[in-house]
């Protein structure tokens, strides 16, 4: 079931934010840049605007916590050649990381509409990205926000502000009953 409020925007394409991190955990374990979700990549000891990111993380706490330095060291070593074909394979948006390899979904050259949103995690909800059962499944395990006997809740939030723009948040997920 789909419910759409201002139905138009649901078309207008935005910065993803830390919504990539959904397709950026696929693409980071499908190139076996990172194994499972317990690869840890370690603090380099910046502090950052969140206390829960000046630690080291692994590919659970990092979706969890939104932690902005964990992926992009991910797409720094799954590198532009990888990041760009891979986008194209799973027709993500507009495709365009020009904005530089780290930082092109915060803000950036990389846009996306919602409708667009809802058609790739239905795409992961299906078993139908060309990832592997494996990492798909890794994917929507670390996405669980909540599980009782009746449903499992996933999904992953982001917000940014881009110039004559509005600020904007997202939050992408579904529920499975």
């Amino acid at each position: 079931t789909y419910v759409r409020y201002k139905e138009p925007r649901c078309e207008e394409r935005l910065s993803p934010c830390s919504t990539f991190k959904i397709p950026n955990s696929l693409i980071g374990l499908e190139t076996g840049v990172i194994a499972d979700a317990t690869h840890i990549y370690v603090w380099d000891g910046v502090d950052r605007q969140r206390d829960s990111w000046n630690q080291d993380h692994d590919l659970r706490s990092a979706i969890a916590n939104s932690v902005v330095w964990y992926y992009q060291k991910l797409a720094s070593e799954v590198g532009e050649a990888r990041m760009k074909e891979w986008l194209e394979k799973l027709n993500y948006g507009n495709g365009d990381i020009s904005g530089g390899l780290t930082t092109f979904w915060l803000g950036n050259s990389l846009k996306i509409s919602a409708n667009e949103q809802i058609e790739f995690l239905t795409h992961l909800y299906k078993n139908s990205l060309p990832f592997s059962p494996r990492s798909m499944d890794i994917v929507r395990d670390i996405l669980i926000l909540a599980k009782t006997d009746q449903y499992i809740y996933r999904g992953k939030t982001g917000s940014g502000v881009e110039p004559d723009v509005q600020s904007w948040g997202w939050f992408v997920g579904y529920v499975e009953r």
